[in-house]
């Protein structure tokens, strides 16, 4: 009786710890984002990502796009999508992004960070230059941090 006890206990902390390593990040909502991209990046996090200035693109429905421009002329321009009612993306490198899947694809000297930040919602940095998915991945983690700043 007390192995049993031993055993369930033991496979009791096993799943909890389980539990606790395996928790997926919480979906955002893109929504209020859709009409204004480029109102989720603080003059803050445009400096830190080296933005000079920002212009918001026409889109079709239930996309927002955001142009972003370097201060420094040799810098490359940043182009960012906020999706709704979007497919997860297919093909490229799986990886994380703070906490969501992502989906990388690069080549050509650019790059494009896919990631789905809850059903049917993703958002895309595209940038070119060197270095370029380590830029569009830290503009997808820099716009994932000002969402969850703004909706908490």
């Amino acid at each position: 009786m007390a192995r049993v006890s031993r055993v369930l206990l033991f496979g009791l902390a096993t799943l909890a710890l389980a539990g606790c390593s395996s928790a997926q990040a919480a979906d955002l909502n893109l929504k209020p984002y859709v009409d204004k991209p480029c109102s989720m990046f603080g003059a803050d996090q445009l400096s830190s990502l080296g933005v000079g200035r920002t212009f918001p693109r026409p889109t079709p429905p239930n996309v927002g796009v955001c142009q972003l421009y370097p201060k420094d002329s040799n810098g490359s321009n940043i182009l960012f999508h906020v999706e709704l009612n979007a497919p997860a993306p297919k093909g490229g490198d799986q990886k994380t992004v703070d906490g969501y899947p992502g989906y990388e694809v690069g080549g050509q000297g650019s790059c494009t960070v896919w990631v789905v930040v809850g059903d049917k919602q993703r958002i895309m940095a595209n940038t070119k230059g060197d270095g370029a998915c380590a830029s569009a991945e830290t503009v997808a983690t820099s716009a994932i941090d000002a969402i969850k700043r703004q909706n908490s």
